[in-house]
């Protein structure tokens, strides 16, 4: 049998799986170029300058039901999924007391990423099967991963209104990450000539970093039609540290000529520096009104970043065999080019429909095949949402559904001689929207 670590992965190769804001999440985060809500402040911060009312935004989702299924992840007909309910990230703004008419000031934070998944799959065949199989071969065989991954942004946002029609804004975040992952796999053997495997790899990493970013954005009323643009920073690297384990081992005995064989290779280190890179962004938005409905669009191009190393581990010498083994934590992000289209429909002064449909396409390059792998996301998602937005004197409420989809080929963790090398990944998410923001 041929082996490969199950990477310990985190999903963070996607820039538009979250969204934020009350309307704004309604309509996919599509609002670049016209802004809806407190949003504005991770959007369009140029766009805080023409939100109406602007008091306080609390946005919570009240639930995700989030899946990961892995078809025939290890041999033939073994999956391996989760599938989850989850509190989603959100968002929360406030307009700051000494903003005038032409300048607005307003503090903001914001969940860029949480995620949590564990899977397993084992096979262990029963003795009527193994007393059936050809040779009476036992075997068990076994794989599971932990991944966990939280970052947050917090910070200041400035906006004026250069007249009537112009708003330009900055907004500056200190952006905290936390990143963990375990893989497992183990493989017994059993032979009625005495021989066989026990094959253990484990890996193990985590980490935390903290670093600065800014957005500066520009939003322009040319009622009915309006668009924006904007640009993300690279992030600046401030402070980070991490640890790395890795625990490998074979024993065997060879069938051939009852050879005994035996290998470990293992390492610890702590107290590594780590570095985490977030690439700029530019993104175009705009929106025209015909009537009571008004459309959206835009579209985001995110920068690719180089291979670099998140955890700078130093190589190590395998306990038996005495070679120099690496245990990079490296990460890698290709270019890519996000877009969507959105709809409002305005029924009654108070009551608001919003739709849109989008792409979130993977960052990870396709032939990424690091020793610790840190994203699990090389599949493109296709989201869905929809909802109502009413208003009750001077709070406004939201209520909406999202869906996305998206699935990927990836390699076993194990496999048996004439079996395919690949699985089918399959994720999909429900999430239910609720929001809720203040003017005052």
């Amino acid at each position: 049998m041929v082996l490969l670590p199950v990477a310990a992965r985190s999903q963070d190769a996607h820039y538009w799986t979250n969204q934020y804001g009350t309307r704004s999440e309604l309509v996919g985060g599509l609002v670049v170029g016209r802004s809806l809500d407190l949003s504005s402040t991770y959007y369009n911060p140029g766009g805080l300058a023409f939100v109406r009312d602007p008091g306080l935004l609390f946005t919570t989702n009240a639930w995700e039901l989030q899946s990961f299924d892995f078809e025939d992840i290890a041999v033939d007909d073994l999956d391996l999924g989760t599938t989850r309910v989850r509190l989603p990230p959100g968002m929360f703004a406030l307009q700051l007391p000494f903003s005038t008419s032409r300048h607005r000031f307003a503090i903001s934070a914001v969940t860029r990423f949480s995620s949590s998944i564990e899977a397993s799959a084992t096979r262990i065949p029963t003795a009527e099967e193994v007393a059936g199989a050809p040779g009476s071969v036992a075997s068990a065989l076994e794989a599971s991963g932990t991944f966990r991954l939280n970052e947050g942004w917090l910070g200041p946002t400035w906006a004026f209104r250069a007249g009537s029609k112009v708003g330009v804004g900055v907004s500056g975040y200190t952006a905290v990450r936390s990143q963990s992952g375990r893989s497992q796999t183990i493989q017994q053997i059993a032979t009625p000539q005495n021989t066989g495997l026990t094959n253990v790899d484990v890996t193990e990493f985590s980490y935390w970093n903290v670093r600065l970013l800014s957005k500066l954005g520009v939003e322009v009323d040319l009622s009915p039609f309006t668009f924006g643009v904007t640009f993300t920073t690279p992030s600046v690297d401030i402070v980070g540290k991490g640890e790395v384990l890795v625990n490998k081992g074979t024993t065997a005995i060879s069938p051939l000529d009852s050879t005994f064989v035996t290998d470990v290779s293992a390492t610890s280190q702590k107290n590594l520096t780590s570095a985490y890179k977030s690439a700029p962004a530019v993104a175009l938005g705009a929106s025209y009104s015909v009537g009571a409905t008004t459309f959206y669009g835009t579209a985001e191009w995110n920068g690719g970043i180089g291979e670099y190393a998140i955890l700078n581990a130093s190589d190590y010498v395998g306990q038996t065999s005495g070679d120099t083994l690496s245990v990079d934590v490296n990460y890698e992000l290709k270019p890519v080019l996000n877009w969507g289209l959105g709809l409002e429909r305005q029924f009654r002064d108070w009551f608001h429909f919003y739709g849109a449909f989008f792409v979130d396409r993977s960052a990870l390059p396709e032939d990424n095949d690091d020793v610790v792998t840190v994203a699990l996301a090389q599949w493109d998602i296709l989201h869905v949402t929809g909802g109502f937005a009413f208003s009750v004197g001077r709070v406004d409420l939201t209520l909406g559904l999202s869906y996305g989809w998206g699935s990927e080929e990836i390699r076993k963790p194990f496999t048996v001689p004439g079996e395919s090398p690949t699985a089918k990944l399959n994720y999909q998410s429900l999430k239910l929207i609720l929001g809720f923001a203040a003017a005052f």
